[in-house]
């Protein structure tokens, strides 16, 4: 009888307490259970590290969990983007830095989520970015010719204005009144003509004694066209595209004012439109002598031998027909480029000219007159000049070449106003002796 009471009371000191049981099995699991991973933190990296204000800098990130959502990005406490993150926490993103950007070091942020996911859910990640330098502007006016979009007129005035452009509206039928003299640059507008078309015998004449003219679209195509230019009507064709492959990666269009050179090294297609618009492209048989592709007509991805972009001379060809507000940031820097270039470049232009080493007065193979005067007081000149006349300028750890405009305190003035070219040395260096270019 005590054994089989002692038996019974064993046996309920057993079941009355089941949380023995489950601390076991609790032990249990603790020690099979394999050691999970841990999620990677947030990460961040920016290409150039160093750039110009208003450069188009290449951002990358992983690390941000699972993906699927957005993510906000800011520089210094302004938010500036809002960027998909791919599946696999990964994020790939063009970010312009802003214009007004002043030199010396910023801090570029992503947090996940639009606004910021809070709590558990936060994930933000940072990385600095210096400025070197502000952005260089197009110091003369620039005039605008349009026929009846006075609407698309007003839309690249005021996109000029942004980046300190000055912009005057010219009606067509206003032309032959208008004093051009002010302007360094005429933009005819893609409304302009169409084909064979476009003006008066009158107002193709007085296009063409002006020098500089960038063309848009069906407008550009049909008066150089009438100007009897290779890059006009009819050595070209009508698409449909909203990209561009660089002709070459070298070219200051792909570089001055805006550094695009880290999206093209690679040969890839320029995104410039958010869709697919029309576009004008001339042929390639028709690139020849004196006639330099900027751009290349790309559809799905492809590059053909057609220019879509394109000079002769001092006359340059900018084939899509789409306002700023359709163009990706991409493409809208790029149009700037082209304004610089088109205000810049000499008539007598020869891309088939060959690069060579000038090391003495006696080497140089044409005269050639830079005035300096398209660039702003300041800038550094590095390679502004490099495809228009052949010449690059010096920017290393001695000295830069410099755009200097007289100031009224100036004791001496210099010979060719406004703008000069100087050495300005890298501390503790000095000018002396150090060549300019």
């Amino acid at each position: 009888m005590n054994g089989a009471l002692s038996h019974f009371l064993h046996l309920q000191r057993f079941f009355l307490r089941p949380w023995s049981l489950a601390v076991a099995l609790l032990l249990l699991l603790l020690t099979v259970s394999p050691a999970r991973a841990q999620t990677p933190s947030p990460l961040i990296t920016v290409d150039p590290a160093q750039a110009r204000a208003g450069a188009l800098l290449s951002l990358n990130g992983s690390g941000f969990g699972d993906g699927g959502f957005d993510a906000t990005v800011f520089w210094d406490d302004q938010q500036v983007g809002v960027f998909p993150v791919n599946k696999g926490g990964t994020l790939t993103a063009f970010l312009p830095a802003p214009l007004d950007a002043s030199p010396g070091w910023h801090q570029v942020t992503v947090c996940a989520g639009n606004p910021c996911f809070t709590g558990p859910e936060k994930m933000v990640a940072s990385t600095p970015v210096e400025v070197v330098e502000l952005l260089p502007h197009l110091a003369g006016r620039v005039a605008f010719i349009y026929q009846n979009d006075v609407q698309t007129a007003k839309t690249f005035a005021e996109f000029l204005q942004q980046h300190d452009i000055a912009a005057d509206l010219i009606p067509l039928a206003e032309l032959e009144k208008t004093d051009l003299t002010p302007y360094h640059l005429l933009i005819v507008g893609p409304d302009t003509g169409n084909l064979d078309a476009w003006g008066t015998d009158a107002q193709v004449e007085r296009m063409a004694n002006q020098p500089h003219i960038l063309g848009l679209g069906e407008g550009g195509y049909a008066l150089f066209g009438r100007l009897k230019l290779a890059i006009g009507w009819p050595n070209g064709f009508h698409g449909q595209s909203d990209m561009v492959s660089a002709a070459a990666p070298e070219l200051t269009s792909f570089r001055t004012p805006f550094d695009l050179s880290a999206l093209v090294k690679n040969q890839q297609p320029l995104g410039v439109l958010t869709k697919p618009g029309d576009v004008v492209a001339i042929s390639n048989s028709s690139i020849t002598g004196d006639v330099l592709p900027h751009g290349l007509y790309t559809t799905l991805g492809d590059p053909t031998g057609d220019a879509a972009i394109v000079s002769q001379g001092c006359r340059t060809l900018w084939g899509f027909a789409a306002d700023p507000s359709q163009m990706t940031p991409v493409g809208r820097n790029l149009f700037i480029n082209l304004v610089v270039w088109a205000a810049s470049n000499p008539c007598n232009l020869s891309p088939t000219v060959l690069c060579a080493s000038i090391d003495a007065p006696g080497h140089i193979p044409a005269a050639g007159v830079i005035d300096f005067d398209d660039l702003a007081d300041g800038v550094v000149i590095r390679d502004a000049y490099a495809n228009s006349h052949g010449v690059r300028f010096e920017d290393n750890k001695l000295t830069q070449a410099r755009i200097y405009s007289d100031r009224d305190t100036d004791v001496g003035k210099s010979r060719s106003k406004p703008n000069a070219a100087v050495n300005s040395a890298i501390a503790p260096g000095g000018s002396a002796g150090v060549p300019m270019g």
